[in-house]
């Protein structure tokens, strides 16, 4: 059991105080779905007691899973490029922490984009981006070259929670009165 909530992907999973990873939007169990743990992730240098951590692997948003390094660096180095000194007890109480997680749905083969989903769910490319914009639909989990990636489950899943709509009725022509025009 985790003592923290952790979010993983910009916010689209959330893995909770037991240990499951859900989608964060609609709770979803991720099948298959594991922990990726600091150490997993990074193995910075150690060095007669301390690891020395990249300035380049963190960064200071809170929801980094590197932010609390920076209360080690100290303040001559700030705004520096040189690795900060973490001493190795404190990285070692860090590092089993899971910050991430990896599941079947995030392997690049069901990875999907505009053009996907847009085919997907029966819509123009330039509708998913308004549904986007407008935060009509999930957030994409990340952007490869600038563009927009859904794993292709959470789509479905996005897609089967939606309100469903009768299919269209013909446009019914309002009555004329009786009276019939000629040309």
């Amino acid at each position: 059991m985790a003592d923290v909530e952790t979010w993983d992907l910009g916010g689209a999973y959330r893995r909770d105080l037991d240990g499951i990873w859900r989608d964060a939007r609609d709770g979803t169990v991720i099948a298959g779905a594991s922990d990726l743990t600091l150490a997993d992730l990074y193995e910075p240098p150690l060095l007669a007691g301390v690891r020395s951590v990249p300035r380049r692997w963190a960064r200071r948003h809170p929801d980094h899973p590197l932010a609390w390094v920076f209360a080690h660096a100290a303040s001559a180095d700030v705004g520096t490029r040189e690795p900060i000194a973490v001493p190795a007890e404190v990285w070692d109480r860090h590092a089993a922490r899971p910050v991430a997680m990896t599941a079947p749905e995030l392997h690049p083969h069901n990875l999907i984009g505009v053009d996907g989903v847009a085919e997907l769910i029966g819509v123009a490319a330039a509708t998913v981006r308004a549904y986007v914009t407008r935060g009509q639909m999930p957030a994409p989990v990340v952007r490869i070259g600038g563009a927009p990636v859904w794993p292709r489950a959470l789509i479905e899943r996005w897609l089967s929670s939606r309100p469903r709509s009768s299919p269209l009725e013909p446009i019914q022509t309002p009555p004329t009165g009786g009276m019939s025009r000629s040309r």
